[in-house]
């Protein structure tokens, strides 16, 4: 192989290297802003809903112009469906890193969460409550909205579950009913206790919920 040769099959590689880089960071970059839009479209749906917020108030309040927006969604209710994932993704982080804590009983790891979902809605001053039971009141005739809706909720029950069957065999958990049947009242009660809790911007029904379940489980 000649010196121009080697030289051009260096060139071609560095060439190749570079490009590389440049769509990694463009990737990134192109996550990032996704990821912009999604943060600060929750922060509006969470307080004024679905319907009540605008595209362009989204964009505004994520820096990025309109047209940029349908790169990254095609079309509003794309982009409905993906902040569902995106709030439930992290919800579902949260709620593992108490279901999931070995050095409590899984009864504990669960009463665990629900003081923190409490302590963190009470600082919010009872506005916010859960996205997904408040995009199931507002969007749950929908049918894409509702089976979205539906299979996250699955997902957190199945982390219930797991927690709930952990206690059974351990003889934390009483075995009045399955660990299926438990995750699903329990999920649908707390549920519930979140949309009073917000209504009536006090702790009350998270506290008897907390209550009852304590007796329950």
């Amino acid at each position: 192989m000649t010196a121009h040769s080697k030289n051009k099959k260096t060139r071609t590689s560095e060439l190749f290297l570079w490009s590389c880089v440049v769509l990694d960071d463009q990737s990134n970059m192109s996550k990032e802003t996704e990821h912009t839009i999604l943060e600060k479209g929750l922060d509006l749906i969470y307080e004024k809903g679905y319907h009540g917020v605008g595209l362009q108030k989204i964009l505004d309040e994520a820096g990025v112009p309109k047209g940029s927006f349908y790169y990254y969604f095609k079309s509003k209710e794309d982009f409905g469906l993906k902040l569902i994932d995106f709030y439930s993704g992290n919800a579902v982080e949260f709620t593992k890193s108490f279901l999931d804590n070995q050095e409590r009983t899984p009864k504990d790891r669960i009463f665990d969460l629900f003081e923190a979902v409490k302590v963190r809605y009470t600082s919010e001053d009872y506005r916010l409550g859960c996205l997904l039971g408040n995009c199931s009141l507002e969007l749950g005739d929908l049918a894409a909205f509702a089976d979205k809706i539906s299979g996250n909720f699955e997902v957190w029950e199945g982390l219930f579950e797991k927690a709930i069957k952990e206690g059974q065999e351990s003889g934390n958990i009483k075995l009045a009913f399955s660990a299926k049947e438990y995750a699903a009242f329990l999920l649908n009660s707390w549920e519930g206790a979140l949309v009073r809790m917000k209504s009536e911007r006090n702790n009350e029904p998270m506290d008897l919920f907390i209550s009852f379940m304590k007796n329950l489980l």
